[in-house]
């Protein structure tokens, strides 16, 4: 993994991944994990269910993993504590994260998407515009995908589906068809000036 900001590659985080919000609230700034976790709550805790102990679980993952750093224990009143800080590699991979494009999933675009644009809107003025749009294109991008399987439903050459693939692609569609106006009509006039 080494100290030099590149996002490590032998590691990746399960579908929902709750890793980054430790990893974009510590893009702000050191902390201790009992504040990482005030922060939380008072910021993202009513868009993610994760408790305490969930969060120091999730903190000490991404310290054994590289992706943040834990300073000596601090002597004091009460138990020993440590500053954590966001190490390069945790970096490298929270901007890459935030770049990207969150998977066109009904829930992830509940959960990671608004997270992506919670941390743009505290970077970069123009980071949220250019995050709705990236996750625009993947969402008609998808939409365009799925209507070719859902016309693609078996006894046609190159069609592996049935009716039971046909039935998917049209619920995922009308899903997606509901995420892209979402994006237009709700998410869109947040981040126009």
């Amino acid at each position: 993994m080494g100290k030099t900001g590149s996002a490590p590659r032998n590691y990746h985080f399960p579908d929902v991944r709750p890793e980054y919000v430790p990893l974009g609230l510590l893009s702000e700034g050191p902390a201790h994990g009992y504040g990482i976790y005030r922060r939380f709550k008072k910021t993202l805790g009513g868009l993610w269910r994760i408790s305490e102990s969930q969060m120091y679980a999730i903190l000490k993952r991404i310290v054994t993993h590289g992706l943040a750093e834990e300073s000596a224990p601090e002597i004091g009143e009460g138990a020993a504590r440590r500053l954590i800080t966001l190490s390069p590699s945790g970096r490298a991979l929270f901007d890459a994260w935030i770049s990207e494009p969150t998977v066109c999933s009904p829930r992830l675009l509940r959960l990671e998407f608004l997270t992506r644009l919670f941390f743009a809107r505290r970077l970069a003025p123009d980071l949220p515009r250019k995050i709705v749009s990236s996750q625009m294109d993947a969402v008609r991008a998808q939409l365009r995908r799925l209507e070719e399987l859902r016309g693609c439903t078996g006894g046609r050459e190159g069609c592996a589906g049935g009716e039971i693939d046909g039935l998917a692609a049209a619920l995922r569609i009308t899903q997606l068809s509901g995420a892209e106006k979402w994006l237009l009509e709700d998410v869109l006039p947040t981040i126009t000036p």
